[in-house]
């Protein structure tokens, strides 16, 4: 775009309403999701996980980032927890763990270090079925937590 269109546009843009300013902005948003859909289909992306994840990613930005890092954090607490609880009730004996893993590496561990690596190891096992999770449910999320404004 040259200055003098720039110029133009810039007053044109002056003289809208909000409201049409808005309605404006919803078709430009519209035109843009399908130039990349269209981008994605020429490229062979769009019908790729690789590529509908950034297409995802394109469209909701950070949310997913929050989306994703609450449901990480959470499972997280919910393993420790369920650790906790397990070897309160006797299920469980963290400590036979950690003395196994020490014996096995030679290393002395603190038990307190060596129940958040053994809730970090749960919780990166989870991980197979909290990247679909997420993927499926970032959208209504996204959209109740940060409702799109056009």
């Amino acid at each position: 775009m040259s200055p003098t269109e720039e110029e133009e546009e810039n007053t044109r843009v002056s003289k809208l309403s909000a409201t049409q300013k808005d309605d404006e902005l919803r078709k430009l948003n519209r035109k843009i999701s399908l130039l990349n859909m269209k981008q994605g289909i020429l490229t062979g992306d769009y019908y790729t996980y690789k590529g509908k994840f950034k297409s995802l990613v394109l469209e909701y930005g950070a949310p997913i980032f929050v989306w994703y890092y609450t449901v990480w954090i959470s499972g997280f607490a919910m393993v420790y927890g369920g650790l906790q609880v397990g070897q309160s009730m006797g299920f469980l004996d963290v400590m036979e763990l950690i003395s196994k893993v020490e014996a096995y590496t030679g290393y002395n561990l603190d038990p307190t270090l060596g129940t958040l690596a053994l809730t970090l190891a749960l919780n990166e096992l989870l991980e197979p079925a909290r990247i679909p999770f997420v993927i499926f449910t970032a959208k209504p999320v996204a959209n109740y937590f940060f409702p799109p404004k056009f």
